[in-house]
């Protein structure tokens, strides 16, 4: 920090004194920079001294990158997960991870995310892993699960509370981090920050003169200084005034804006922005895109959609709308206990309508169930045996299946059985398509033995991983290659299943076979 700098945060500091505890309007708040400053993946502070096969390291940091809200076995994973990589590597591989994927493998990292386990060699104080571990979290989302990591790991640091200080912006619970930088103002030097804690606890004159003192001293930028200006006094401007989008915009950029009622931008927001829109006041058609954005590309939790879906009758039509009414008619017919030839036109409409936005997963865990429990037509079903397939109930799929149903779809449902009656299964394509040869490498992972048989140099790759007690290492790689989703490389493919079951997520794998096979088909 620079002196002068320090010198001004001081003065503040003194004038400010303790924060009030005087509300001022909540806004619909928002979310985190994803960057990270230049140095956040640099080797951790404070040496390790090694001395014959003992070595030492800082004991808080190493604390914080073992912290988890769930314990490593519970999840199916060793402890020692991350084996003998260093915390600079996990960290740097969380960071540049591929988070895409089918929903199986956002499921399965989002679990690994969460394990407490024994951290990597050289955590240190500035506990690199925990912090890009929240990163992660947040980018798919999960803004309460990276909320309640920061918090089990202690009094935060600066980098921590940063992350910390963001979530609070997003989910509205930013008093108590103000509370928390006011006890102690070495944990930011941003004015920004403390002018928006001045302003929620009521101090509108430091907040006007420490808004003041960061224009002068160039630490504040025009834009957010206009930004907090109109937070503080929306008087001062027009009704009718939009300032310029912040390029990028930050948490406390986007918190100000939905603060004072201005436009959202037009591309996509990244999906922890959505967090208001899913736990506050938002109207159901907002609620229900917000619930959909996240199904596509987190991991969340299912039945909150279909809660969107259902909340009011369909106000228009197109777009969600149609979603919503497809939803509430299929769910009229299996309550009324319709004859099956009267709820798969029902099912197939809603099908469709779902798929078309790559929610064809949500649709089959929320149905799978009902639709198990129907009497199969002679000539069985493919919409509703691959829904049943999705929603890992095999032994009803099966009787669904049609004979002649593509060969992926044979495929698909002898990896959900568990079975190795491989002989059972028709031949494969003459002229494989793509889906073909996607489901072909996906038996391979299953049909081969898993000694000896590397294919190719990735897969020789990843269970030298294994080989060598780089567990974790092994799983981001095999987790960052699953991120093409539905896109993935055959051999990519067979190389992460093979690797997920040397490890023992064995059902894991076969979750997300299935699912990538299926979810590739028309």
């Amino acid at each position: 920090m620079a002196p002068r700098l320090t010198a001004i945060l001081g003065l503040v500091a003194v004038i400010a004194g303790p924060a009030s505890g005087q509300e001022v309007p909540r806004s619909a708040i928002s979310w985190i920079p994803l960057e990270r400053d230049a140095n956040a993946a640099e080797a951790p502070t404070g040496p390790t001294v090694q001395r014959s096969t003992i070595t030492s390291e800082p004991l808080i940091g190493t604390r914080r990158d073992a912290v988890g809200l769930v314990p490593a076995r519970a999840l199916g994973l060793p402890p020692d997960i991350w084996g003998i990589s260093s915390a600079l590597r996990i960290s740097r591989m969380l960071d540049e991870l591929n988070e895409n994927g089918v929903p199986a493998t956002r499921g399965l990292l989002h679990r690994l995310l969460l394990v407490e386990a024994i951290p990597p060699r050289g955590s240190g104080r500035r506990a690199i892993v925990l912090n890009a571990r929240i990163d992660a979290l947040m980018r798919m989302g999960a803004v309460d699960e990276a909320e309640a990591l920061g918090q089990r790991a202690g009094p935060p640091d600066d980098r921590l509370f940063e992350r910390l200080f963001d979530i609070a912006l997003l989910t509205g619970r930013a008093d108590a981090a103000c509370k928390m930088l006011a006890a102690d103002a070495t944990l930011s030097d941003d004015l920004s920050t403390r002018v928006f804690c001045a302003a929620r606890s009521g101090q509108w004159d430091t907040a006007a003169m420490t808004l003041g003192l960061g224009e002068a001293l160039g630490a504040i930028a025009p834009l957010r200084a206009d930004h907090l200006r109109m937070f503080l006094d929306p008087d001062l401007f027009e009704d009718d005034t939009d300032l310029d989008l912040p390029e990028p915009m930050t948490a406390l950029d986007f918190a100000l804006r939905e603060a004072a009622g201005q436009s959202r931008p037009r591309a996509d927001l990244p999906p922890a922005f959505l967090y208001r829109d899913i736990h506050g006041r938002a109207p159901v058609r907002d609620r229900a895109l917000a619930a959909e954005r996240l199904s596509r590309e987190g991991d969340f939790p299912y039945p909150i959609l279909f809660a969107a879906y259902r909340a009011r009758t369909p106000a228009a039509s197109g777009s969600v709308w149609d979603r919503m009414a497809h939803v509430q008619t299929l769910d009229a017919v299996l309550g009324q206990g319709e004859a099956t030839e009267d709820i798969l036109p029902a099912l197939r409409y809603a099908y469709d309508a779902l798929a078309e936005v790559d929610l064809t997963m949500p649709l089959a865990l929320e149905y799978g169930a009902a639709l198990s429990r129907l009497i199969p037509p002679a000539e069985g079903d493919l919409t509703v045996a691959k829904v049943l397939m999705l929603a890992a109930q095999p032994a009803p799929a099966r009787d669904w299946l049609p004979d002649e149903a593509p060969y992926p779809h044979h495929v698909a449902l002898l990896i959900a059985e568990g079975s190795d009656a491989y002989d059972t299964l028709p031949p494969a394509p003459a002229l494989p398509g793509d889906a073909d040869r996607l489901a072909t490498a996906a038996l391979e992972a299953f049909a081969l033995p898993m000694e000896g048989q590397s294919l190719d140099p990735q897969e020789a790759r990843l269970e030298d991983l294994l080989r060598i007690n780089r567990n974790g290492e092994a799983v981001l790689s095999a987790l960052d290659l699953l991120g093409a989703g539905v896109e993935v490389d055959p051999g990519d493919l067979r190389a992460a299943l093979r690797t997920l079951r040397g490890l023992g997520l064995e059902e894991d794998a076969r979750r997300i076979a299935v699912q990538t096979i299926l979810l590739r088909l028309p």
